[in-house]
């Protein structure tokens, strides 16, 4: 069977064999299980050119028009028609079978009998490797291991496409084709996964179409503050009629995290037994039996026989989680005993239930924690407990699902917790303020680790060298990086905000397989080079107590790696974050107490002293490329994605973006660079190794200055090594649509696990070497990170303006700004090999 990949691009011919253009693409109208072609777009010298599929006769190595191409009608496209290289190619499915979110490699096709039809995706490495041309090599290659290279078809018939309309200025939006009636088939927890990997239009639209019951399943399912995000998107009346279906208990969790006014909105439109169901859970404390009880529940009353007490059962037909246990109470609903299922059936028909329950029952008030609920259900083996009030009445119950999801939540905290930032509630605040703080500190957190990670070994080694060359003189570099920061990663916030995507699977969409393959080769160069960087930070740190350089890198890669496989980088990196920041501040009191000539600090920052030198020029890369690096680019933009934030959350990423990369981050270099002015520069020395570096520190450490670097040169190292590393590992599997993630098991994500222990591993044994110098190793990894920086940007910038961006496109001031940065990026780049070529020359 043919593919996409091996048809493109062909030659087209009229009759007498005369070359009249290329197959730019195949249009279709995805109607039955394996549609039919029914028309070509032909690029010709004249320009784009719409054929009937029928008009074109395919041939060994070209395709032939029946007529001459003037002479064959020009076809219109109606607006569901999907061209598959642009629409589907390089895009989003979700795999049903899997229940996870794939990209197209490569379209499988089938031509019988003349006629052309799609018959599968393909999604797996022979795709990319087919587009490439080196699917045969790879094969050869493979066969020489005794392996085979597996196959990735999804079946056509899989996959319908979520919209396909096209206006005059927004094409197809199909990025995300989705099997909607497969999707359905699924169980709830599946369709959450697939959800939760989408854009918020994406999950708007899925729960439009899923029936309530199964939206309300799934949405039960999603992550909390996912689920008020759709809740907030969706219209008023669907969003109740969900609300309505699912538990009280859960309905009240999530109304709990929506803004005031929204919340009563949809109490409002819920029926008036459901609304007051949730009202009343609404008024518990979130942490207590109330706040995590549903009220629905079966009592039967105290005078029922059993006979009647089976006939009710019938005619409520109950869900099965309600008929663990049957509640007796009296006229005032005061709880009186409980009997089971199982007592109820073998009674006499005639038996009043009062005679056949217990009345020693366990019950717990609504005000109890719900840690002491579940040590109760625990401790007795329950699969509910009754929740009374003061006065003794039946108010709800807690079931074990419900203590199961608690304890699991707990296991996972403290065995794996999720690697991205937990969400902070705060006390009793109002809703409205209490979800934005909650937003505010869940897109804070990962702002301020980035901020410290960009402050690694290498920026530290880079900011101390350029205060001890040139004193001052780059002061002025730290306020144009500050601005530069919070600019370039406001626009990749933006991308990740509307697209749910990171930068790398954006321009494997925008640009396609081989482009993106020249932005993961970049990224990873780049971040290679910080990796071998931040093991020369700890060779050197280590170096300072006599331990070697290849023990320090052994012990560094086995740190790290034990960390990140446990799961429990996520809490160890606050402590690196904590160590980082007494260090920052111990380079600030320790720069005021060198009494430096802060006048002279203030002008260098307005006013710059530039130094026409090839030595100027590389620290000035250096500088650059350590404080806006390649992968804190993408690292934002994967943060957000992660999080499933959408446009209403601009607000609060930019504080963290002002914050933590525009503030945070220069601030402390700034310190760094008057410490190491005040202290190295003005006594006229150099840094030539770590003990040189660590003077900068004595002013208010003194003989301990050395210990202190140390200290703070190992934390700064371990923090980029485990964030470096780990983005690449994202990046490249992003691109290319490989499993991605601390959760997956090795066997499942081979690719992930493999370039993490590449980038890991190939960045110790290099340290070992010999004779390395270690504070010139971390200075010029940031300057290649400042090389490569242009390239990265460029395809930011491209991406920043596509119409599907909506309101977060890049606008008349964040646009020319971010490519004026992108121009200055790339005439210092210019300028600094012009500098070295003339340098060289002039020796």
């Amino acid at each position: 069977m043919p593919y996409l990949s091996e048809i493109q691009h062909r030659r087209v011919i009229e009759p007498n064999g005369n070359e009249v253009g290329k197959l730019a693409d195949v249009a279709l109208v995805p109607q039955g299980q394996f549609p039919a072609a029914q028309w070509a777009i032909l690029a010709t010298p004249r320009g784009e050119k719409v054929v009937k599929w029928s008009d074109l006769a395919m041939e060994i190595g070209h395709l032939r028009l029946r007529s001459r191409l003037d002479a064959t009608p020009e076809a219109t496209l109606p607006p569901d028609a999907l061209r598959l290289a642009r629409d589907l190619l390089d895009k989003q499915i979700v795999d049903t079978h899997g229940a996870k979110v794939v990209r197209v490699n490569d379209l499988q096709l089938s031509d019988t009998d003349g006629q052309l039809r799609l018959v599968g995706a393909d999604v797996g490495l022979r795709g990319l490797l087919r587009r490439v041309g080196a699917e045969s090599v790879a094969e050869r290659v493979a066969g020489l291991a005794g392996r085979k290279l597996p196959r990735g078809i999804i079946p056509w018939h899989l996959v319908e496409p979520l919209e396909a309309t096209e206006t005059a200025t927004h094409p197809p939006a199909v990025r995300l084709t989705i099997p909607h009636q497969k999707l359905a088939l699924l169980h709830p927890a599946d369709i959450a996964d697939v959800v939760e990997e989408m854009t918020a239009d994406e999950r708007v639209a899925v729960f439009q179409q899923l029936d309530i019951e199964t939206a309300a399943d799934t949405l039960q399912e999603v992550e909390p503050e996912m689920q008020a995000a759709i809740v907030s998107d969706l219209p008023e009346e669907r969003a109740a009629d969900i609300l309505e279906e699912m538990d009280p208990d859960e309905a009240a969790d999530l109304l709990q995290d929506l803004p005031e006014e929204r919340r009563e909105e949809l109490v409002d439109l819920m029926q008036k037994e459901e609304a007051q169901d949730v009202e009343e859970l609404l008024t518990y404390p979130e942490d207590s039996a109330g706040g995590i009880m549903t009220s629905d529940f079966l009592a039967l009353p105290a005078e029922m026989t059993a006979a009647q007490a089976i006939d009710l059962l019938r005619e409520k037909k109950p869900d099965p989680a309600l008929t663990y246990y049957l509640y007796v109470v009296d006229p005032q609903e005061k709880l009186e005993g409980v009997l089971s299922l199982r007592d109820l059936v073998v009674a006499p028909p005639e038996t009043k239930v009062t005679a056949i329950m217990d009345p020693n029952i366990l019950k717990v008030s609504a005000e109890t924690p719900k840690e002491d609920v579940a040590s109760l259900i625990a401790k007795y083996d329950l699969l509910a407990l009754p929740v009374v009030d003061a006065r003794g009445r039946l108010r709800g119950t807690v079931t074990v699902d419900d203590v199961v999801e608690l304890m699991l939540a707990r296991v996972e905290e403290e065995v794996r917790p999720d690697p991205r930032p937990v969400t902070v509630a705060i006390g009793s605040a109002p809703v409205r303020l209490r979800r934005q703080l909650r937003i505010f500190l869940l897109v804070l957190g990962p702002g301020l680790v980035t901020a410290f990670a960009d402050n690694d070994a290498g920026g530290i080694t880079t900011y101390s060298l350029a205060g001890a060359q040139f004193g001052y003189g780059l002061m002025w570099v730290l306020l144009v990086t500050a601005i530069a920061l919070v600019i370039t990663q406001e626009v990749g916030a933006r991308l990740a905000l509307a697209t749910g995507q990171g930068l790398a699977g954006l321009i494997r969409e925008r640009f396609g397989v081989r482009w993106t393959a020249f932005a993961v080769l970049t990224m990873l160069v780049a971040n290679i080079g910080t990796t071998v960087a931040e093991f020369a930070g700890v060779a050197a740190a280590l170096g300072l107590f006599g331990v070697s350089a290849d023990l320090a890198a052994v012990m560094a890669a086995a740190i790290v790696v034990i960390l990140l496989a446990r799961g429990s980088f996520s809490r160890i990196q606050y402590a690196f974050v904590a160590i980082g920041a007494g260090v920052s501040i111990a380079y600030a009191v320790s720069a005021s107490l060198a009494n430096p000539d802060w006048g002279h600090a203030a002008r260098a920052v307005v006013i710059p002293e530039i130094t026409w030198t090839g030595a100027y020029f590389l620290t000035l890369v250096g500088v650059v490329g350590t404080t806006i690096t390649p992968w804190g680019q993408a690292l934002i933009q994967s943060y957000v994605a992660d999080k499933g934030l959408g446009a209403r959350d601009l607000g609060p990423v930019r504080a963290d973006i002002a914050l933590g990369s525009g503030l945070f981050t220069n601030l402390v270099a700034a310190f760094i660079i008057v410490a190491c002015a005040a202290t190295i520069w003005v006594a006229g020395g150099t840094i030539r190794d770590a003990a040189d570096a660590a003077r900068a520190l004595g002013p208010l450490v003194g003989p301990s200055a050395t210990t202190l670097f140390a200290i703070g040169l190992f934390a700064a190292a371990l923090l980029g090594l485990g964030t470096v590393p780990l983005s690449s590992a994202y990046f490249a599997c992003e691109a290319f649509g490989w499993e991605a993630g601390l959760h997956w098991r090795v066997r499942e994500a081979p690719v992930f696990y493999g370039l993490l222990t590449l980038f890991v591993a190939g960045g110790a044994v290099f340290v070992v070497l010999p004779g390395l110098p270690l504070i010139q190793v971390m200075f010029l990894a940031q300057v290649l990170n400042g090389l490569l920086l242009p390239i990265i940007l460029i395809f930011v910038m491209r991406l920043s303006r596509e119409q599907r961006l909506g309101g977060l496109r890049s606008g008349r001031v964040l646009y020319p700004l971010g490519w004026a940065i992108t121009g200055l990026a790339s005439l210092m780049s210019i300028a600094f090999v012009v500098s070295q070529i003339f340098a060289r020359g002039a020796n």
